[in-house]
């Protein structure tokens, strides 16, 4: 447990307590007593002579330690790090010395995409003034700042404080965003990333040790969830974030790649302390609705185990790489001008789909699991064709993609167990499931691969 020292240093008193219309500057204040002290206790902000509010200082505090500038050691004291020194050394010399603006790179000037434009800028310059959008380089009109930044301000991206212009943690969240829509900087998105963990590293690190979660796998699954969800908006959902993590750590348990380990709903409440209701009713919104912006599959087994996974893992672009090439192939027969009638037409999508379970199973199942693929692909290949639907088809290939998915679905109940006769000959049905093969491929990358 850190000590703080009796003899703490305080800013001078213009900083503490400006004269006139100037306001205080929150986020100086407590970079100064961080810069001028080992390190700091929660309560010596709230005393005098500081006399922080309690909304105001958590509001400050959380936006520095999101941005890396400062990190709590214990329960209620926090240090300075060497990125906040140099955000202080910043703020303390900017008057003197002047800060040059950052401005975006061409790739997202030339789009004239403001909003973008903006979340740029104030990601990478920490705060802005109006006159630094509508001034050369960037000669935005007022217009259309006004526009796209009073946007922001409603979607809770941005704040202003001051006339001054600042990213909200969802904002952070957007830009990262955008970094992606471009293609830029693959080691900006993952520094992003990283910098997203770094934040609440320690409050992991509790959270791990207090549940005996050594596991190098689960923690990874975990926080890969981690990474993709945001709180700040599903806070009102789920209000504990403790409720949060664990919520996460069981789809993390129970992830896909993890089979045949397995905990139930019922012994996961009982084992990490939260109401099954809850839990139930958590899951629910990250798998039903759109609300926790994720998109989670169920492969369920037996009706009983429930297994997730999300889109952009491992498993979902490998089984969504093998459905295209299937479809690919088809589409390329019709394109050769091969007719055939609906009840040909019929033959073939029931073969494209048997195909496409043989190639599964064959790369990432084990041919025991047919019978649950096939349940699984009817939603899965749904959730394919809509998606694109929603995109316009840009060329022939896509068309015939769309028609053959809907021939796909088409498939009447009858047609399905067929297909499930053929496919699964009935041999051994109560064994047990070997492991997924992909399973073992995970499990060397992350034995030979230093994690921690």
């Amino acid at each position: 447990m850190s000590s703080i020292p009796n003899k703490i240093k305080f800013p001078p008193k213009e900083l503490v307590s400006p004269y006139g219309a100037e306001k205080k500057d929150f986020e100086y204040i407590i970079l100064w007593m961080l810069d001028n002290n080992e390190e700091c206790n929660w309560s010596t902000f709230l005393e005098k002579p500081l006399e922080f509010s309690l909304a105001t200082l958590s509001k400050y505090m959380n936006l520095l330690k999101r941005k890396g500038f400062i990190r709590k050691v214990s329960k209620g004291v926090y240090k300075i790090t060497l990125k906040g020194k140099k955000r202080f050394f910043d703020l303390k010399y900017k008057d003197s010395y002047g800060t040059e603006l950052k401005y975006p790179p061409d790739l997202i000037y030339n789009k004239h995409n403001y909003s973008h434009i903006i979340l740029w800028m104030l990601y990478n310059n920490h705060s802005c003034k109006w006159n630094d959008f509508i001034e050369k380089p960037l000669s935005i009109n007022s217009h259309s700042l006004s526009k796209n930044i009073n946007r922001l301000i409603k979607e809770e991206f941005v704040e202003i404080n001051e006339s001054q212009y600042k990213l909200t943690e969802l904002g952070e969240r957007e830009y990262s965003k955008i970094l992606k829509i471009y293609n830029l900087d693959y080691q900006s998105i993952l520094e992003e990333e990283i910098r997203k963990v770094e934040e609440i590293k320690e409050d992991l690190e509790d959270f791990f040790n207090k549940w005996n979660i050594s596991d190098k796998q689960i923690r990874i699954i975990f926080l890969d969830l981690l990474n993709r969800l945001d709180y700040a908006k599903v806070k009102e959902t789920i209000s504990s974030e403790d409720d949060f993590h664990k919520t996460l750590l069981f789809l993390s348990l129970n992830n896909l790649t993890r089979y045949p380990d397995y905990i139930s709903a019922d012994n996961f409440s009982k084992t990490y302390e939260i109401s099954q209701t809850a839990l139930e009713f958590f899951l629910q919104k990250f798998i039903e609705t759109n609300e926790f912006m994720i998109k989670l599959f169920v492969f369920s087994i037996d009706n009983q185990q429930k297994y997730y996974f999300r889109v952009g893992e491992k498993i979902e672009k490998t089984i969504k790489l093998i459905i295209e090439e299937n479809i690919k192939n088809y589409s390329f027969l019709n394109l050769m001008g091969i007719k055939a009638s609906s009840e040909e037409r019929k033959q073939h999508s029931i073969n494209i789909y048997k195909n496409m379970i043989n190639d599964i199973s064959t790369t990432i199942f084990n041919n025991a699991l047919k019978l649950q693929l096939i349940d699984f692909l009817s939603n899965y290949i749904l959730f394919l064709f809509e998606n694109l639907k929603r995109n316009i088809p840009k060329n022939i290939n896509d068309k015939f993609k769309i028609l053959i998915f809907q021939d796909i679905l088409n498939l009447n109940e009858n047609e399905i167990v067929k297909i499930r006769r053929e496919l699964y000959q009935l041999t051994p049905i109560l064994r047990n499931f070997p492991k997924y093969k992909i399973f073992e491929e995970l499990k060397k990358t992350i034995e030979d691969s230093n994690f921690d």
